[in-house]
């Protein structure tokens, strides 16, 4: 847990709200981005980057609009936390 909201149901909402680029799904490009980003104690993000590249530009760059795109929706949390993500692009698992 994470200030008390489940790390868990953050990185649920992440993996649901994924889409994975049709192109990188038509190229077979898997990978595993690792993103970091501040959340805000209301549920906003602040300063998203990637920490670890999949070696994929289009799976990067969709890992972290989709961070940054649930920005507001993410659970409040009692006081700012630095998170560590890993978003999986798993063609097996799509």
């Amino acid at each position: 847990d994470i200030n008390g909201a489940p790390l868990g149901r953050i990185r649920a909402m992440i993996e649901k709200s994924l889409i994975y680029p049709s192109i990188a799904r038509k190229l077979r490009v898997e990978g595993t981005v690792v993103v970091s980003f501040i959340l805000k104690s209301d549920g906003l993000v602040e300063k998203a980057e990637i920490l670890t590249s999949s070696g994929s530009n289009v799976l990067d760059t969709k890992a972290i609009q989709t961070v940054i795109g649930l920005s507001g929706n993410y659970p409040s949390i009692s006081k700012t936390a630095y998170l560590k993500i890993p978003i999986v692009f798993s063609l097996s698992k799509s």
